[in-house]
Order: C-alpha cells, then structure tokens, then sequence
C-alpha cells in the first residue's frame, strides 16, 4: 500500500517538478512570490515526490481570494487523482485562513486542468468576458491577481457557500474590496 502525504512549506527554492515540466521561466516567476503569503504543497507518494503546487493568497479587509498558481504532477503518477488531490488541499488551506474565493486560470487548450476544476465544482469564465460582467477594472485586477495573462479561463470557487451557488458577480465584488496597492505590488514582484 502506498503512502501519500503532502508537505506544506514556504520554501520556493526547490521547485524542481515546477521547473521539469512548466520550465525555467515558471519557476522563476513561482519563486519570487512573497514567502509571507504563498505556500508550496509537495505530495509525496512514499518517499518519491510525485507532484508539486503553488499557491498563495490576497487579503483586502475582511474579504480574500486563494489561487492556485502551479498544479504539476510528475508524468509517472498522472491519471490518478493526485493534481485533484493538490487542489482539493489548497482549498482547505484558503478556508482555514478564512478567504471567500479560490481561483485559477488556464489556457483554453489545458484540457486536463479544464476537467480537473470542472470535477472538483468550479466554475469556469472566458477573461475577456469579465470586463462586460463586471468592469475592466475588476478583469485586470483579477488578471494581476492570478498572474493569468497568458491564459483564457478563469476558474472559481466560493468558499462560502455551496458549489452551485457559485456567481461571478460575488467574486467580482470580492475582488473589488482587495486593497488594490497589495494587487499592484504581487503583480509588480511576482508576475510582471
């Protein structure tokens, strides 16, 4: 029987599943996320790591947002839960630091990660249609958020109500009360 534990740290210098299947460009954009606000969740299955995220979290008042960053399991273990596995933690980490959303984004041809938000109840919203749901000002903030630039998709989940509750307008509202110079700075540090 195989044993499957995942380690939580903040350590962003060994990020070597990030850098073996996303490159050296991710990683470095992973690494320089503020250690104070970003984790690294390390699953192991026995002593061999098999798969690896990165997520971090934005604060504004009483409101927050979680997202998923990186989700990269290792070729060997795929097709076996583990990425839901990493999601399904990072969740549980945005809810014990008390946030209202957790999101990612991906390109429209990631159909894996497609199917793993849609299994796991997010929901999905092209990014160029968030400026006519809500504002341009909430699209760039959430494009700043997630560091989502080269993507298409932006997945969501609130983590305060049940999955069929999920509405993009909370989310843009939630996004709306961030404290905008705290968006500007993680975008400045970690994403441009």
């Amino acid at each position: 029987m195989e044993k499957i534990f995942i380690y939580l740290h903040n350590d962003m210098t060994d990020l070597s599943l990030i850098e073996r299947y996303m490159g050296f460009y991710h990683k470095f954009f992973a690494s320089s996320l503020d250690p104070s606000y970003s984790y690294v969740l390390d699953l192991y299955i026995d002593n061999f790591l098999a798969g690896q995220a990165i997520i971090y979290y934005i604060r504004g008042g009483l409101r927050g947002v979680g997202v998923v960053y990186y989700v990269v399991v290792d070729e060997r273990f795929r097709g076996r839960g583990l990425g839901k596995i990493l999601v399904s933690s990072a969740e549980q980490i945005f809810e014990d630091l008390n946030l209202d959303f957790s999101i990612a984004t991906a390109s429209i041809d990631n159909v894996v990660s497609h199917r793993m938000f849609k299994s796991l109840s997010y929901d999905e919203e092209d990014l160029e249609r968030i400026s006519r749901i809500c504002s341009h000002q909430i699209q760039e903030m959430i494009l700043k958020l997630s560091c989502g630039y080269e993507d298409d998709l932006l997945f969501y989940k609130d983590l305060r109500r049940p999955a069929y509750e999920n509405n993009i307008k909370s989310l843009c509202k939630t996004i709306n009360q961030l404290d905008k110079d705290v968006v500007e700075r993680h975008w400045l540090r970690s994403c441009y």
